[in-house]
């Protein structure tokens, strides 16, 4: 993975070992496996803002959320991933291309099209890592992405939208960030866009008497500042 710099991960082992393992009982081909994960994602920016509203999650709730994947699973017919984070929407599907995948979320969405990312077999892998280690995050390596990864992981698991085999596919995503942070020093050295944000709050409140409180948003950023400003007293 050169194009990630330092430090490279060679998958040259992993692609020369014996093709086919058995899996519960079942002998399936590794490469045949990799190949059949797409991915399609959008990260926000002043051109496709109006698609992304109805594309993320953000904002809904745990009920809502779930209503809304397995909808879009229910028409791929297969094990689907779903990702908002403040800045982006990922989907993965398993055992699909991405022309279904991309067909599956737009029907159960008010959208005709989208100007999805498109990604294949170990790129996305390659793409997910990169997300989850905050190198193409508006602060680089910062933490909170990691979170809202593993908390969406946790949540199509105890819901049974990925199975065990799929679901291990994101396990190696995990590996492969802690390997990142700690070559970068990200671990050590860098903060979460939450506690950015929460002294941002604790600074203009110092400088302000009674002011007047308006929060947009009601996504994990939005309750994390409705946290902080109640902790710190305000009413207004």
């Amino acid at each position: 993975m050169v194009n990630l710099g330092q430090p490279n991960i060679d998958l040259t082992r992993f692609l020369n070992e014996s093709p086919v393992h058995e899996i519960d009982g079942q002998r399936v081909d590794a490469m045949s496996l990799i190949n059949s994960v797409s991915m399609i994602s959008m990260k926000l920016d002043s051109n496709n803002v109006e698609h992304v509203k109805y594309l993320t999650t953000e904002g809904l709730s745990k009920k809502q959320r779930l209503e809304f994947i397995k909808k879009i699973r229910d028409k791929l017919g297969a094990d689907l991933f779903e990702l908002s984070t403040c800045n982006r929407v990922v989907y993965v599907g398993f055992g699909v291309d991405c022309d279904e995948l991309e067909s599956s979320v737009l029907a159960s969405t008010s959208l005709d099209d989208a100007p999805f990312d498109r990604f294949t077999g170990i790129d996305v892998w390659r793409q997910l890592v990169k997300v989850c280690s905050g190198l193409d995050s508006f602060m680089i390596g910062e933490l909170q992405v990691m979170s809202q990864f593993r908390g969406s992981i946790s949540l199509h698991r105890e819901n049974n939208l990925i199975d065990e085999m799929n679901s291990s596919f994101f396990s190696h995503i995990i590996s492969a960030n802690r390997l990142l942070r700690k070559e970068f020093g990200f671990n050590q050295t860098t903060e979460s866009m939450l506690n950015l944000a929460s002294n941002a709050i604790e600074e203009v409140l110092s400088l302000e008497e009674n002011p007047l409180c308006v929060v947009l948003g009601f996504g994990e950023m939005g309750r994390k500042a409705v946290d902080v400003l109640l902790s710190q007293g305000q009413q207004n």
